[in-house]
């Protein structure tokens, strides 16, 4: 399925042609209190980083057994500075990066849930707009952020077992915002189903859509890097966070486009066909279409499926 990622993306690009403009501000404004958590958070707690950046290099160096007195003088010098760091931020930074935080953990994912419809519906031809593009499940804002607390629980437990589990639990789940989105009618957990059902055999699939977005996030780093000596720090981290918006919405579209392909009874079957059929204009033989996983009677990932049926 590594080769049919181009696909959907290509569905993302005919869905996103001439919508760019409300895609941007929908997916913009969708991660708005996250983004502003995170901006405090950079402003007000840097000095305080910098410092336990410090203790930590430190401790590293301290040998393991006694120290001397003047290494004991270093670090409480350093505890002093971050005890100063702390002391130097104002109780309005403090509510103000506190109440960030709370309206982004609140209402960050009834928007995804939103922005997802918005995506689903545009991958139909159907541009429903930003105001409902951010405001059209709102009304299903409880049981959005309960379905976002009951994955975050489920893939922190498998990735205690170990960093591949979690993938694969990351993966399981991920289509339950989009059927919540595209169903409002519909429980956190006959979503978390559903995606569950959905994604046994797609895994890879979904994993590989992900993977092919790689170079175009390396591209970003290395356009930030270089805008960095040309244009100065604020206008370079203006320039990276609007590419990065960018992405955001093609990454956006094309997960749209799998959700359908993935939820639809034929909708991946339908995609083995468009592949094999340009494979064989391509002018490749039977023989070739079936070693690259594309035969007529296929079979999709069914690696690391089992043993999750009561998580």
């Amino acid at each position: 399925m590594m080769m049919a990622s181009f696909l959907f993306k290509q569905k993302a690009r005919e869905a996103l042609k001439g919508n760019w403009q409300n895609a941007l501000v929908v997916t913009f404004f969708a991660c708005i209190f996250s983004t502003i958590a995170q901006v405090l958070q950079n402003v007000t707690l840097a000095d305080v980083e910098r410092v336990m950046q410090s203790i930590a290099y430190a401790a590293n160096l301290l040998p393991q057994g006694d120290i001397t007195n003047e290494q004991a003088q270093q670090v409480l010098g350093l505890y002093e500075r971050l005890f100063a760091a702390i002391d130097g931020i104002s109780t309005l930074m403090w509510a103000a990066l506190f109440t960030a935080n709370i309206l982004s953990i609140v209402l960050t994912p009834v928007f995804a849930v939103s922005c997802n419809r918005y995506f689903i519906r545009l991958n139909v031809g159907e541009d429903v707009g930003v105001q409902s593009g951010l405001f059209g499940r709102m009304s299903i804002w409880g049981r959005a952020l309960w379905l976002h607390v009951l994955m975050f629980v489920k893939i922190f437990l498998w990735s205690l077992l170990l960093v591949i589990p979690g993938i694969v639990a990351a993966l399981r789940y991920s289509m339950a915002p989009y059927y919540l989105a595209d169903d409002p009618n519909l429980t956190a957990r006959q979503a978390l189903a559903k995606s569950k059902a959905v994604m046994k055999d797609k895994k890879f699939a979904y994993f590989a859509l992900q993977v092919s977005f790689i170079g175009w996030n390396l591209l970003i780093n290395a356009v930030q890097l270089l805008l960095g000596g040309m244009l100065g720090t604020v206008l370079m981290l203006v320039a990276a966070q609007f590419m990065s918006l960018a992405l955001s919405v093609y990454i956006n579209a094309s997960n749209a486009a799998f959700y359908r392909a993935a939820s639809h009874p034929d909708g991946m079957g339908e995609l083995y066909t468009t592949m094999r059929n340009r494979m064989k204009e391509a002018g490749m033989s039977d023989s070739d279409i079936s070693a690259t996983g594309f035969a007529d009677n296929h079979e999709d990932d069914q690696n690391n499926t089992d043993g999750d049926e009561n998580l």
